[in-house]
């Protein structure tokens, strides 16, 4: 079985944060906390954010999902990106212009 983490990434705390984890999951990992075999195969990545905050703001997002809040929509959004990275990105191409919010650097 494999564990997965993902962390949206917005900044040095969070890439701390993700380090952290990291060395956790591995300790885990090598049964460093008495248990062996607990979690076989455990990986952090480090996900961009900006595609995510577009999507769960659009009005595609809110019409799809009204009561779910946004930082939840937020990471559906991570999640079906790292799926399928064209699918999710495609849906900034609509009526509302979306990709015009993306800030390209």
């Amino acid at each position: 079985q494999h564990w997965e983490k993902r962390l949206g990434a917005e900044g040095m705390i969070t890439r701390k944060f993700r380090d952290d984890l990291q060395e956790l999951m591995n300790q885990l990992a090598e049964g460093s906390f008495g248990r062996t075999n607990l979690m076989s195969a455990l990986s952090v990545e480090w996900v961009p954010v900006d595609v995510a905050e577009i999507i769960a703001g659009s009005s595609l997002a809110i019409d799809e999902m009204p009561e779910v809040p946004f930082n939840v929509r937020k990471c559906m959004s991570i999640g079906r990106r790292l799926r399928d990275p064209l699918s999710e990105i495609s849906q900034l191409f609509n009526p509302d212009n979306d990709i015009l919010r993306l800030h390209l650097s």
